[in-house]
């Protein structure tokens, strides 16, 4: 699995667990923000999409260097072998983990199920831009009755 499809199922597993949350705090504060005028509930509902994608970002790491990696900085940079520190060792490209509250959590997860989780999310993405595009394309039945 390439390091790609690592960041892009990280991700996805952050957002499984972030983004209900933060639909839960918007729909709370939305219920607080009820007898307000509406352009403070939308500004509330544009604050939790962008956070929904923001936060799962936000939790993404750089990926960890391989002996191999370590092995060309060095010579490129012509360092003597001693004084460089033990290169870390690389993790399994489909085990993540997290950290909530301080507390470490790890899961692993088959590559086919991988090569699923990421062909459904492109998927999604691009039904969801296709739709988007039409919806900004499309004339609305409104504004053409009035004219």
């Amino acid at each position: 699995m390439t390091a790609i499809n690592q960041i892009l199922v990280t991700y996805l597993v952050n957002a499984l667990w972030q983004i209900p949350t933060i639909a839960v705090i918007g729909l709370l504060s939305a219920l607080l923000l009820r007898r307000f005028p509406s352009v403070y509930l939308h500004r509330l509902w544009v604050a939790a999409l962008l956070a929904s994608v923001l936060v799962p970002f936000m939790s993404l790491r750089a990926p960890i260097l391989t002996p191999d990696a370590v092995d060309a900085i060095s010579s490129k940079q012509s360092v003597a072998r001693s004084h460089l520190p033990p290169p870390i060792a690389a993790p399994s490209m489909s085990a993540f983990s997290w950290s909530i509250l301080g507390r470490r959590y790890q899961i692993t997860l088959a590559p086919r199920l991988l090569a699923i989780l990421t062909a459904v999310y492109f998927c999604l993405l691009f039904y969801r831009v296709f739709r988007l595009l039409g919806g900004i394309t499309r004339p609305r039945g409104s504004c053409a009755a009035r004219r």
